[in-house]
């Protein structure tokens, strides 16, 4: 990540980068993650640029899936990766869109049917997912 200047926008002068870690409760489960931000050592405003945000994002997203268990996105590349497989591969081999394993791995995060048919998928097993439909009458 390119470390920038970044002057506080109250006029005091230029900020400080602030590693630091933070608790939160997401999706009604309490996770921490590390972030990293600008702070100015004078009124303690907090600011972040594109790139620290984006990590933030991404470390909330790891965090709750290692809380609930499910593959984080560096565990899903990490995986195919060592399988020789590329992103189309494992979407084949799961039946679903390339589209789906690049987001999964840079973030976003895949429910937990998903999360079973990666881990499937991942341990050279055909993943085939089955979606229970359920209706309700009136």
């Amino acid at each position: 990540m390119t470390k920038k200047v970044i002057n506080c926008p109250n006029g005091h002068g230029k900020m400080l980068i602030k590693k630091s870690t933070k608790r939160m409760k997401f999706r009604g489960v309490e996770i921490n993650f590390q972030v990293e931000y600008y702070m100015c050592p004078v009124c303690s405003l907090e600011a972040g640029s594109i790139d620290q945000t984006s990590a933030t994002q991404r470390a909330i997203s790891d965090a709750y899936r290692k809380e609930v268990d499910l593959l984080t996105g560096e565990k899903i590349r990490q995986s195919r990766k060592k399988l020789n497989l590329t992103q189309a591969a494992l979407a084949k081999r799961m039946n679903v869109g390339i589209a789906s394993i690049k987001r999964w791995e840079g973030g976003l995060i895949q429910s937990k049917v998903m999360d079973k048919a990666l881990r499937m998928a991942l341990q050279g097993q055909i993943a085939e997912i089955v979606i229970q439909v359920t209706t309700h009458s009136q």
